[in-house]
């Protein structure tokens, strides 16, 4: 009886770490179950989605998205890491279902035409490192909120019919490294 509980601390220190990491792997597995889904409703969201996005087909199930055009996924959680649709003469607005791809690292929409305002959504995205809209129409003010990215090392809107001035707090991401 003493054995067993003298190790018990011991075990603990080697089952805590492993259940957190089960823990984490659970969490990024329910995410990524929704990822197929949620580009799929981007498609639907832009004017000429079908044509220029057409090989996005399909029921959205994993790991099937991950050979759709523009579309880099992670190796081992299958998560969407990147979205790479610059130049694919999308239009519409940027759809708020963006924010819904949870580990998304990269968005790169540039040298489309995509008009309206940068969704507040985007600002749910904690893992986005690059963020890049430039050569498009968008509109509106910068969102005060993409100062809760705080990975974000590029962001790139040169080129847009955007309003006002950069929001301060913006400059306070200690990792941005283009502006």
């Amino acid at each position: 009886m003493q054995l067993l509980r003298g190790s018990a601390p011991d075990m603990a220190r080697l089952l805590l770490p492993a259940l957190a990491a089960l823990y984490l792997l659970l969490l990024a597995a329910v995410a990524v179950a929704d990822d197929g889904a949620t580009l799929l409703e981007i498609k639907k969201s832009f004017r000429n989605g079908d044509s220029a996005l057409h090989d996005w087909s399909g029921d959205g199930a994993s790991p099937g998205y991950c050979s759709w055009r523009g579309v880099l996924c992670d190796n081992v959680t299958f998560a969407v890491a990147a979205l790479d649709l610059k130049s694919n003469g999308l239009s519409g607005q940027i759809p708020d279902e963006i924010g819904d791809c949870s580990f998304l690292q990269t968005l790169d929409l540039s040298s489309n035409i995509l008009e309206g305002d940068i969704p507040f959504s985007i600002s749910k995205l904690k893992h986005l490192e690059n963020l890049i809209l430039k050569n498009n129409q968008l509109v509106g003010v910068i969102p005060s909120t993409l100062s809760q990215l705080p990975n974000l090392k590029i962001l790139d809107l040169a080129q847009n019919k955007l309003s006002g001035e950069i929001p301060n707090l913006i400059y306070w991401n200690e990792v941005l490294q283009y502006l």
